[in-house]
């Protein structure tokens, strides 16, 4: 279980979004999230023209999930606020095009990049 998980009962779920264009990277990085002990979804977001990574926290998510999430891949992330409640996820994690110069790329990225 995630810090989070085990002080609040609560088993984060994440969808990761590709906005980079990099084909297979929300695959990538959802399968890591998931070694983290994390829920995840992915696809492909709105378009691949995002430039910068960043979170989405849901409704009444808890920033300390953002801030979790952050230290696990990278403390710089940005993190922003949308009310949607049709989601059934607590964060969307967008990846942009600055990817490779994230702090966990190093771990996913495999040797033939």
């Amino acid at each position: 279980t995630t810090d989070y998980e085990g002080s609040n009962n609560h088993k984060i779920i994440i969808d990761v979004k590709n906005g980079s264009g990099k084909a297979g990277l929300a695959k990538k990085v959802s399968d890591y999230l998931v070694e983290q002990c994390y829920d995840t979804y992915y696809g492909n977001w709105d378009n691949f023209n995002e430039f910068n990574t960043r979170i989405i926290i849901y409704n009444n998510s808890n920033n300390l999930m953002a801030q979790e999430l952050k230290e696990i891949l990278d403390i710089d992330i940005n993190f922003e606020r949308q009310k949607d409640t049709t989601k059934i996820v607590d964060m969307a994690l967008i990846i942009g095009k600055d990817y490779q110069n994230l702090d966990f790329y190093e771990t996913i990225k495999t040797s033939n990049e």
